[in-house]
Parts: structure tokens; sequence; C-alpha cells
């Protein structure tokens, strides 16, 4: 090598203008079980009812693997990192159940005060262990009103529209 072209490249190397290498790009983590997520979510179902807050509105913060967020979701996140974004469909089987006719009471209509008689609103009930729960008004008859105890999200196929916010790997 000349002794200028050596310190041509000396002052390239110096000056920072040589042939760049490449970086070793820094894995972000994946979520997997134990890890702290927080992602952006939209929710709908399979007819296109809303069921979260509107796009880029709706951030959920959960632990993997804890079973906060339904299986579905669950499963189809793994995996995933910082900044990914994707469509996960849901099942009944993997999120609420299918509904079940099991989950109906019916009640004398004079328990239900009469600003709530209306067929489709949620009310606030106590089942017979004193726990309580939410049910939805499907039916108002003369005598008594049927209730549906079932999860309002019971039967349906939800459509999520996730971006991954923020992970944390377990242990931190």
């Amino acid at each position: 090598m000349k002794i200028g072209a050596a310190i041509a490249l000396v002052l390239a190397v110096a000056l920072g203008i040589a042939e760049a290498q490449p970086k070793e790009e820094v894995e972000t983590p994946v979520i997997e079980n134990g890890s702290k997520v927080k992602i952006e979510y939209f929710l709908t179902d399979e007819h296109g009812n809303i069921y979260s807050p509107e796009k880029g509105k709706g951030h959920l913060s959960f632990i993997q693997g804890q079973h906060e967020v339904i299986r579905g979701l669950e499963m189809a996140l793994e995996g995933m990192r910082v900044g990914e974004e994707k469509q996960i469909t849901v099942y009944p089987a993997d999120a609420y159940g299918e509904v079940d006719s099991n989950a109906f009471a019916v009640v004398p209509r004079d328990q239900i005060p009469g600003e709530y008689l209306t067929v489709g609103m949620d009310i606030n009930v106590q089942g017979e262990n004193g726990e309580k729960r939410t049910a939805r008004i499907r039916e108002i008859g003369e005598e008594t009103v049927l209730l549906d105890l079932n999860n309002p999200l019971a039967g349906k196929t939800l459509i999520y529209e996730v971006k991954v916010l923020d992970v944390e790997p377990p242990g931190k």
C-alpha cells in the first residue's frame, strides 16, 4: 500500500467515513410466560360490533400466562416483540365460551327497579352465594323478567387488532 493511500485510509477511519461495518441488531424481548406486556388493541366481533375504545385508544397491561386476558389472545401474542402488529381471531372456545343455556334466570318483575326494565339493559345482580355479577335483561313479561347471566361476549368470535407497546422479560 502506498503511503498516500494508507494516510487516506487512516483519515477515513478517523473521520468515520470508511465503509461501515454492519451493527449487531439488539433483539427486543419476546412475549413469553411471565412477561409483563402492554398492548394497544381494537376489538370487534365477527359482525363488526365494536367492544373497545376507538382505534389507538384501547390499552391492556397484563402478565403473560397468568390468565389475565382470554386464552386465545394470550396464545396468539406468544413470541411477539415490541412494535409488532397482528390481527387475531379468537373463537368462543378460547374466549368467553359458548352461550350457556343454563345461565338464564327468571325473576319476579317486581324485583327489578322500573328504571332498569328495558330489554338489553345490563344490571348488577347478586347470586345465591352472595356473589355480584352482571346480567342482561332478555325478556320482560307481565309477571317475570328473563335475565341472561352469560358474559356479553359469550358465543362471539372476537377479532383483535393489536400492537405490542412494551414487553418486560420475566423476573425483571
